[in-house]
C-alpha cells in the first residue's frame, strides 16, 4: 500500500501524462480538450459565473477569510455534478449528441491551457497602488477611499 505522499506523487505524473492523449472517435480531441469542453458545460457556465460577477474586493487577497459560504459551495456542487451527469449519459446513451455538446464548448476554449495543470494565482493581479495607511491593495484609479481603513487614497499616511 502506498503511502499518501506515494500516491500524491503517482498521480500528479500521471496527470501530467493524461493532458495530451488522443480521445478515441473523437479525431484531434485531446483528454484534456474534452474535459475542458466538459468543465466549460458543467461548471463555467454555472452558479460559478454568478460567484464570479460583480467588483472586486481587498477582502478577497486575505486567505484568513472565506470567498465562498457553504451554502454557495453546495449549490455549485449539486449543479455542476447534475450537468456533469448529463453529459456522462450522453457519453454513454446519446454519443452523436455528446459530440455535439462538445463541438459547442470547444469553441469556448480553444485559448484554453491544453498542458498545463497547475497555476499559481497572482497575490494581487490588478493592483494600482497601495493605501498609505494600512496597506491595502487598491485596484482601481478611480476609488478615493481605502476600502479597508478609510483614508483618502492619495493622503500622506
Amino acid at each position: 500500500m502506498p503511502t499518501p505522499e506515494e500516491f500524491q506523487a503517482k498521480l500528479a505524473v500521471e496527470r501530467r501524462a493524461a493532458q495530451g492523449k488522443p480521445v478515441p472517435g473523437f479525431p484531434g480531441v485531446t483528454v484534456r480538450d474534452l474535459a475542458n469542453a466538459l468543465v466549460v458545460l458543467s461548471v463555467r457556465n454555472g452558479f460559478i459565473e454568478q460567484l464570479h460577477a460583480g467588483r472586486w474586493s481587498p477582502l478577497l487577497t486575505d486567505p484568513s477569510l472565506s470567498r465562498i459560504t457553504d451554502a454557495e459551495m453546495k449549490k455549485l456542487m449539486i449543479e455542476s455534478s447534475a450537468d456533469l451527469a448529463l453529459r456522462l449519459d450522453r457519453l454513454f446513451n446519446d454519443p452523436l449528441r455528446f459530440a455535439q455538446d462538445v463541438d459547442f464548448a470547444r469553441k469556448y476554449t480553444r485559448s484554453w491551457e491544453r498542458e498545463e495543470v497547475a497555476y499559481d494565482i497572482p497575490a494581487v493581479a490588478d493592483e494600482v497602488a497601495k493605501c498609505g495607511g494600512c496597506g491595502t491593495s487598491l485596484v482601481s484609479d478611480e476609488w478615493h477611499y481605502c476600502p479597508t481603513c478609510g483614508r483618502r487614497v492619495g493622503s500622506p499616511s
